[in-house]
């Protein structure tokens, strides 16, 4: 690897006397650094892939858990912000799809709904060992196809996953894969290859249509604080959370129309009790 790459001198910057060796680090997860002269850029470099030499060597040891990486809380927050800015990247997936968030790529939403898609990935048993104590290398497309996604379709908090839900984690952890691809782990992606087939619908189970009778039922039954929203709901089809982030600005009544473009999300949760402090407000589930 060649430091060319990384180390250039920026004209304008010496002109003016200030630091104008550039070290630039983004392709490891890092930000660019200035230093006073060449050799210092070169000397930090030179640590830098020394480091990173090493933990090659070492990373043929590591499990699905390792290359993960443990799920930044805030104060590791802070750490690895300080880690960005002082170009030490670390080489687990959770940083450097960090590095990304913080960049704009993915939105904090997607970012934060990884440790449970994750969670429910790494606990899968196949035989005697749990996916995230694997090698990476040691993986199959067998082991994704009997082990990984059955359980992922049949073990969801209200019994089976629909197929979109199953294949959304799924797209998440062949990210992980693929990046474990990119580190030199696996030469192939054996989630990338594992057949998943979207269920068929039989035509003799027609879909059952609620009706208005029992949309009536419910309305009188309803407390009358929650009419309103009861009825704007069975009305639009739209999710709770949407329309607690509804304002007054989303509301054309002219044309008896609203604007979804947005949700409301569960901000903060206690750690202790689990209970959540504030709501904040985020994407639609669907853009359009």
């Amino acid at each position: 690897m060649s430091s060319k790459t990384y180390i250039w001198q920026d004209k304008t910057k010496a002109a003016r006397g200030n630091l104008s060796w550039q070290l630039n680090m983004k392709s490891f997860g890092g930000n660019k650094v200035f230093y006073k002269t060449e050799k210092e850029a070169r000397v930090e470099l030179k640590k830098f892939l020394d480091k990173e030499k090493k933990e090659l060597e070492d990373s043929d040891t590591w499990t699905i858990h390792d290359l993960l990486g443990e799920f930044p809380d805030k104060s590791m927050m802070v750490e690895w912000d300080k880690r960005i800015l002082l170009v030490q990247p670390l080489r687990t997936f959770y940083f450097a799809e960090y590095v990304r968030m913080k960049r704009g790529k993915p939105l904090p939403d997607y970012f934060d709904s990884y440790k449970s898609i994750f969670k429910s990935i790494l606990d899968i048993n196949i035989g005697n060992i749990t996916v995230g104590n694997l090698l990476p290398m040691n993986l199959t497309v067998e082991h994704c196809e009997t082990f990984i996604l059955p359980t992922l379709e049949n073990s969801g908090k209200n019994g089976k996953r629909s197929y979109k839900t199953v294949c959304e984690m799924r797209s998440r952890f062949n990210k992980l894969m693929s990046f474990a691809k990119k580190r030199k782990l696996i030469s192939q992606n054996p989630m990338l290859e594992a057949t998943y087939d979207k269920p068929l619908i039989q035509e003799a189970l027609p879909l059952e249509k609620i009706s208005t009778q029992y949309i009536e039922d419910l309305e009188r039954a309803a407390p009358k604080s929650l009419l309103i929203a009861y009825r704007f709901a069975y009305s639009t089809g739209v999710r709770a959370g949407e329309q607690r982030a509804l304002t007054w600005n989303d509301i054309w009544m002219e044309s008896f129309e609203a604007n979804i473009n947005k949700s409301a999300k569960k901000k903060m949760v206690d750690v202790d009790t689990g209970e959540i402090i504030s709501y904040g407000v985020g994407y639609a589930k669907t853009r359009t």
